[in-house]
């Protein structure tokens, strides 16, 4: 579960309040090590190109807590940079792209049916170390003819 609070936007007053979330909580209960949970969030950006929005975060895990807020360089705060709007002719290009992708992703899929892929990567490292051994073979081979021809010459 996720709870927010919302606080008006400084500055505005009356039936011109926007609302403004402060703080995002996760209230679910823990979370198992190695489990991931996703949640959205649905944000309105001013139109702002070039500006830099911060989102700091407090991580807690257990009794442990680590504050990503830019204070320790090695914990820097999660920023967003702002560009322009783009226009209604490149966002119907964009979902074209997008809808070309997602045929090209829907036909790959058809393609290689129900494949496992760690399988499929352990089959190919296999097949990676057999060619690797194959050429190596070869090149052995190789040296062999060449050292015979060259007994056979002198």
């Amino acid at each position: 579960m996720v709870e927010t609070e919302t606080v008006t936007t400084d500055g505005q007053e009356g039936a011109d309040a926007q609302p403004r979330i402060s703080l995002v909580r996760w209230t679910g209960g823990l979370l198992e090590d190695g489990q991931l949970l996703d949640f959205g969030l649905r944000l309105r950006f001013p139109d702002d190109p070039g500006a830099v929005l911060e989102f700091p975060v407090v991580q807690r895990c257990g009794e442990l807590e680590q504050a990503w807020t830019g204070a320790d360089e090695a914990f820097p705060v999660p920023t967003v940079v702002l560009r322009e709007k783009l226009s209604e002719r490149d966002l119907i290009a964009l979902n074209a792209s997008l809808d070309e992708l997602v045929t090209e992703f829907k036909d790959l899929q058809t393609q290689i049916g129900n494949v496992d892929a760690p399988k499929l990567r352990a089959r190919m490292t296999e097949s990676e170390a057999a060619t690797e051994e194959i050429l190596k073979s070869l090149d052995a081979l190789t040296q062999r003819v060449s050292d015979l021809e060259e007994a056979a010459q002198g």
